[in-house]
């Protein structure tokens, strides 16, 4: 009896203590995103109908940034280029002004080329 309660304890020590990592780092993974979720690609949730959105870029967007968002007139907004003077680019306060009232060409921009309204 003792080498069968030996042998217990030395296969059932080691095997909770597998068992106990592998919840632990079950419990502190993060749960996978959707796929084609904004969460997978890092970029935060937004509001709003994302096929409104496509429509709205294809009737006045794409003739400059293009239609896969590669640029062409307008900077490429895929990645988004870095543009002169702007610390960050993907500011939203950023983006929604440049939208909204547009952009005239600046000093060092290679394009020079305004962003209309």
């Amino acid at each position: 009896m003792r080498v069968t309660r030996g042998l217990l304890l030395v296969l059932a020590i080691p095997a909770f203590l597998v068992l106990t990592a592998i919840s632990t780092l079950a419990d502190s993974s993060p749960s996978p995103a959707p796929s084609g979720s904004s969460a997978a690609s890092g970029a935060p949730a937004l509001p709003g109908d994302p096929s409104k959105g496509a429509t709205l870029y294809a009737q006045n967007c794409a003739t400059c940034h293009g239609a896969s968002l590669e640029g062409g007139i307008g900077p490429a907004l895929n990645p988004i280029e870095k543009l002169p003077g702007v610390s960050n680019p993907l500011d939203p306060g950023f983006l929604i002004g440049i939208i909204t009232n547009g952009r005239q060409p600046q000093p060092g921009d290679p394009k020079q080329t305004a962003m209309p309204a």
